[in-house]
């Protein structure tokens, strides 16, 4: 039970690392929403959208390929491979950085007036240019210490530097009375920030410990035969999560961008379990594979996908009967008005999650090619779907084609792991999770009828209420074994002050 409690343990710091990024983050929306217009907000997503898309293209997967090889060398002693693969993949960073910038620098109008009809994102597009660098530095960074099975990183730089840093900003433009350009200025020093603390953390954290240790050569076919694929899935995986914007971004009006992007938000507060679980989850067992450790693999497998389930049914309950009161609570009634596309969502997210990290156990098998044609088969999908239904439909149409296209991600790696390693996710306990959501969600939505209330006091009591139902139903129908409840009382004896003698 080793990878579980490592697991525990760090999955924890990032929990709650991300639960802290995810109230930073809603803060910043909020005054997003309150302080730049819906046009202008809905650009600059448009306009980040581009500059995500070009990351890949920075990048070529060769991040990713950090949080499997620098664990297996690691295990294997060979510290000075682990310098050689961080170095080749900064090498790479940096010169394709300035390729895709130069690139979009030069077709930024064209982009601009020609595809989006959106002046605003020619003014936009040459400051957010100079964010690829730093983004690139400072996702190598976190990705090498997740090689290290160490997120704390990912939890300084990502879900508290940058947004903290970002809400700082934006009290600034509101209390100036600042623009949309003045903003994306602030937001490229803050990432600038963010870039130069990442930077110092890989040096004393890694680099410095590794000075004295000679350079080793790697193979570097090996790494390229396993990056590639995953550098084309990548590609796909983040234009099946831009593609809606993009489509959006052509046949409707740029406010609906910034609505569609608080929707994206708040449900991803379902996947923050499993995000949480999977950064730590893959490096260690790529450390089991090579020694043939399958049960455990397959253990650890079940047992987390256990727990998303438990975790994210509750999180969709909550989305589905309270959403839009609390889009409309948070983000001004403007930003509540396509509830039904925000169900979609949900649900179609909470359909993904419920088939387990399968797409981190392919990776850490090595199947990159496997989930290359995986994200092909989705991105058609989604094209298809975004197409067919967005500019008719709009922001539901979205919705249906993201919910559709996420549920198909995790159906497809759910089948490939059961068929190549007899591995799936569900047992008697997954119906037991079902069972008492959709009993809850009955209960609660016949209570939301009965009490006819749109206070801020009766909203959140419901909520309250509705997590202690769900909680007791797991007691009463004993959906904890002795394994869950000894991880759950660590996990409580961790975060417990200590009575001093």
């Amino acid at each position: 039970m080793n990878s579980i409690n490592k697991i525990v343990k760090e999955s924890g710091i990032n929990f709650i690392g991300s639960l802290l990024g995810n109230i930073l983050g809603y803060i910043w929306l909020m005054l997003m929403a309150r302080y730049i217009s819906q046009e202008d907000f809905g650009s600059f997503t448009l306009a980040q959208s581009i500059i995500n898309i070009s990351m890949i293209f920075v990048l070529l997967g060769t991040h990713k390929s950090l949080d499997r090889y620098i664990p297996i060398y690691h295990a294997a002693g060979e510290e000075g491979k682990i310098k050689h693969i961080i170095w080749i993949t900064f090498q790479i960073a940096i010169i394709m950085s300035f390729v895709v910038g130069f690139s979009l620098f030069a077709g930024r109008n064209l982009i601009s007036n020609q595809v989006f009809s959106n002046p605003t994102l020619s003014r936009l597009l040459p400051i957010l240019i100079l964010t690829i660098p730093l983004l690139a530095l400072t996702l190598i960074v976190i990705f090498s210490f997740g090689g290290y099975k160490e997120l704390r990183y990912y939890v300084y730089l990502k879900q508290f530097l940058e947004p903290a840093l970002k809400i700082l900003f934006m009290i600034i433009v509101a209390v100036l009375g600042l623009g949309i350009i003045q903003w994306t200025w602030l937001y490229l020093i803050a990432l600038l920030i963010t870039a130069v603390a990442a930077g110092w953390f890989l040096f004393n954290g890694i680099l410095k410990p590794l000075a004295d240790v000679p350079v080793s050569r790697i193979n570097f076919r090996e790494i390229l035969s396993y990056s590639w694929p995953i550098s084309i899935s990548s590609i796909l995986i983040l234009l099946i999560g831009q593609i809606d914007y993009i489509i959006l971004g052509i046949y409707h009006p740029a406010a609906n961008l910034s609505i569609y992007r608080i929707y994206i938000q708040i449900v991803a507060l379902l996947k923050l379990i499993l995000g949480s679980i999977a950064r730590i989850y893959k490096p260690v067992i790529s450390e089991l594979i090579p020694e043939k450790k399958y049960a455990e693999i397959n253990n650890t497998y079940g047992r987390i996908s256990k727990w998303v389930l438990a975790l994210t049914t509750l999180g969709v309950l909550v989305i589905i009967l309270y959403g839009n009161r609390l889009t409309s609570l948070f983000f001004t009634g403007a930003y509540s008005v396509y509830p039904m596309a925000l169900i979609i969502l949900a649900l179609g997210t909470y359909l993904n999650s419920a088939f387990g990290p399968e797409g981190m156990t392919l990776e850490a098998f090595g199947n990159t090619k496997l989930i290359m044609i995986n994200s092909l088969i989705t991105l058609a999908v989604n094209i298809g779907l975004g197409l067919l239904l967005i500019p008719e439909f709009g922001l539901v149409g979205a919705a249906i084609a993201s919910g559709v296209t996420l549920t198909l991600g995790g159906l497809l790696g759910f089948l490939e792991i059961n068929y190549l390693y007899k591995m799936q996710p569900f047992s008697s306990y997954t119906l037991k999770f079902i069972f008492i959501g959709l009993l809850t969600g009955g209960v609660f939505a016949g209570f939301d009828l009965l009490l006819k209330s749109n206070s801020i006091f009766h909203l959140f009591l419901s909520i309250g209420l509705l997590v202690i139902f769900y909680i007791s139903g797991l007691l009463i129908t004993r959906c904890l074994d002795e394994v869950d409840r000894n991880i759950i009382n660590q996990i409580i004896t961790r975060f417990t002050p200590q009575k001093s003698n």
